[in-house]
């Protein structure tokens, strides 16, 4: 059986993060947004489950 991962490691590698927040920046710079815009520029609709494990990611590597 399969050891089951941690809850607070990334669900994707450093390098698709570093994309992600790429998008993020060209779309706001440096200015304040909110969890829904990130979620945005990253490609989801509005917040939900998946989107919620895509930005707990960027923060987990202090990308956000």
């Amino acid at each position: 059986m399969a050891r089951p991962r941690s809850p607070a490691y990334p669900n994707f590698p450093l390098e698709k993060a570093l994309v992600m927040i790429s998008d993020i920046f060209e779309a706001d710079r440096r200015n304040i947004i909110d969890r829904e815009t990130a979620a945005k520029h990253v490609g989801y609709s509005s917040l939900s489950g998946a989107s919620d494990k895509v930005l707990d990611a960027l923060k987990h590597y202090n990308l956000l």
